[in-house]
């Protein structure tokens, strides 16, 4: 067995017994510990040792964090007559909406976290240090969606509305910087763009996608683009083709421009904030560019594992985000399902990519689709069509997107010119997502049973691995 093979063997190891942690009870890895034994008497391959050792590790991970939120002190002190006074950091931008704002607060040594409402007209930033005073309150359960178990799996706790804050320590320079040069770029796209476009450029290129008003996500979601809002791979891709060809023609080597990318990249990171899909993203593209850098053949599968490894490793918590669940299903199916449908689909011509997006979104919607009817119950069929019509366009959207927040930070002037033509991109999609938004009741609603998730995506695995025609670990190849 190589050792890229036992590599993934011991990653996917520590993945299911972190997933596996979150609800089921240590004893789980009793018969985990006999199934790894017989492979290893079997296989007589001492991996399978190592794989039960990460097997173990990846369950005390998540059970640990598990164990933490359920002996909270935030859920003795919730509801209680009486105002507490806690210390801690605010540790996600405040997302404002149009009458109050909120932000995520971590009280010092004290496990979970509290979703604070206040009013607007303060300013809060991320990694703030404030004292906050308040009745601290469980978040409620409505008839048709739980809001407290939604807020439970991102370790949100307790919820207070407008306590008295007060600022103990100022943001760090690097978050203050950071929200400068996002604030800029905000008020550039409001300035040089028309109303909704604004809306749409900020969540693309700002990860700004809290910020959309509702009539427009509704839009966006019955037209099946809302993916389009959220930074992904993609997005990252695209970045870092550009950034690569701007350090190569300033006469950077390969390698001082790659390095140079990785940072921009890690940058881009930090600015528009973790969500899992840029994460992944991130930890996939700077991994496949130092690949390159040493001399290695890039082994997608192995980064993505090992961006997942990463993820739950720091936050098991993560694995509950349907964007992160989506995130890694999209980057699968690319994988394995995209080379398969682009020779199928030989008849559709090759001009305008229109053979690689059909290629891409049949992939990515034979592994998602089935999660979407589990959590949402609805898909619109449509989206394979309006998927036709605005992603040969994505590319210039984000290419022009990213010149002109660049510009606008630097030469304010020479951005007016890069703002017209996108300005023009960004009402296409918005006119593409109307048209396809009437149409939505060629979608399908339907509450997908999660015995048949389970079933679908073992039978998946068997396709897939039969299409492949790959030997027994034929996982393990790339």
């Amino acid at each position: 067995m190589s050792s890229s093979q036992v590599f993934l063997i011991l990653l996917l190891a520590f993945i299911i017994g972190l997933i596996s942690s979150l609800s089921l009870s240590p004893l789980w890895l009793v018969p985990g510990f006999f199934i790894i034994a017989a492979l290893a008497v079997y296989k007589r391959e001492v991996v399978w040792i190592f794989a039960f050792v990460a097997l173990a590790l990846g369950f005390l991970r998540g059970y640990s964090v598990v164990l933490s939120i359920k002996s909270s002190p935030l859920l003795q002190l919730n509801d209680l007559p009486q105002k507490v006074t806690l210390t801690g950091t605010i540790v996600k931008e405040p997302e404002r909406k149009e009458n109050y704002q909120r932000f995520v607060f971590q009280p010092q040594n004290i496990t979970g976290k509290i979703l604070v409402y206040t009013r607007n007209d303060l300013q809060f930033l991320k990694s703030q240090q404030v004292e906050i005073k308040g009745q601290l309150k469980t978040p409620p359960r409505f008839e048709e969606f739980d809001w407290q178990a939604y807020l439970a799996k991102k370790g949100i706790l307790s919820v207070m509305y407008y306590p008295e804050i007060s600022v103990k320590k100022e943001a760090s320079f690097f978050w203050r910087t950071i929200f400068r040069i996002k604030n800029k770029a905000r008020e550039a796209a409001v300035k040089y763009l028309p109303k909704p476009e604004s809306y749409l450029f900020r969540a693309i290129i700002l990860g700004d996608k809290k910020e959309l008003p509702d009539n427009l996500k509704e839009s966006l979601n019955k037209a099946g683009i809302r993916h389009i809002t959220a930074i992904s791979g993609m997005h990252i891709m695209i970045l870092m083709n550009i950034l690569m060809s701007f350090f190569l023609s300033i006469g950077l080597w390969r390698k001082q421009a790659s390095l140079a990318t990785i940072l921009f990249i890690l940058f881009y990171l930090f600015f528009v904030g973790f969500q899992p899909s840029i994460v992944r993203a991130s930890i996939m593209g700077c991994g496949i560019i130092l690949a390159q850098m040493l001399g290695r053949i890039p082994d997608s599968i192995r980064f993505l594992l090992f961006a997942a490894s990463l993820m739950l490793c720091i936050n098991p918590l993560v694995f509950y985000d349907v964007g992160f669940q989506l995130s890694f299903l999209a980057a699968l199916g690319i994988n394995y399902l995209a080379p398969f449908f682009y020779k199928k689909l030989q008849f559709l011509p090759k001009s305008l990519s229109i053979r690689s997006i059909f290629s891409f979104s049949l992939s990515v919607q034979v592994f998602t689709l089935p999660l979407l009817l589990f959590y949402f119950s609805y898909f619109p069929f449509i989206s394979i069509f309006a998927n036709l019509l605005i992603l040969p366009i994505l590319p210039f959207i984000l290419g022009l997107g990213f010149l002109a927040t660049l510009l606008s930070l630097f030469l304010p002037f020479l951005s007016l010119p890069i703002f017209f033509p996108l300005s023009l991109l960004l009402a296409y999609i918005l006119l593409v997502a109307n048209i396809f938004a009437k149409a939505s009741f060629l979608g399908i609603n339907f509450q997908l049973p999660l015995w048949v998730l389970i079933l679908y995506y073992s039978l998946l695995t068997l396709l897939v691995r039969k299409v492949l025609q790959k030997e027994r670990y034929w996982f393990l190849e790339y």
